[in-house]
């Protein structure tokens, strides 16, 4: 996308149904198993890291870091059921990240460094699942 700068993503279920906030439900999930691995497992602990010193929730924090994103920029979708989802994850889009847990979830994500600019192609989820142990069919 490096050559459309203006080009954008949208980022389908980017909580992932919630499985930032609650790691039982994350691994009761079952589209956590598609992901599971070293790879993602270091990249939740980022988020959890970043959660806990925030004081604030992983969902939140992964939205807030999607909507950091500029190249390429990331729209993610979300899809609360009640308003008390809405409620839950509304902090996100006012949410300052600061330099420094950037640094860390853009590391913990590994952007670009391993697949390069085509990685970004399946950005959307801050596990990222082309850049994990398992490609879903939709990052093939």
């Amino acid at each position: 996308m490096p050559d459309r700068p203006s080009a954008g993503l949208a980022a389908y279920s980017s909580i992932l149904r919630g499985i930032y906030d609650d790691s039982a439900r994350r691994l009761a999930h079952p589209v956590w198993q598609t992901y599971a691995g070293p790879e993602n497992e270091a990249r939740m602990v980022a988020v959890e890291k970043v959660a806990r010193e925030m004081g604030t929730s992983g969902n939140q924090v992964a939205l807030a870091w999607l909507l950091r994103q500029t190249s390429p920029r990331v729209l993610p979708l979300i899809g609360p059921r009640t308003w008390e989802h809405y409620e839950a994850i509304r902090p996100a889009f006012e949410l300052e990240l600061g330099e420094e847990h950037l640094a860390l979830l853009d590391g913990a994500v590994g952007l670009v460094s391993d697949l390069g600019r085509q990685g970004q192609e399946c950005l959307g989820y801050l596990l990222s699942p082309c850049l994990g142990t398992g490609r879903p069919p939709s990052c093939t």
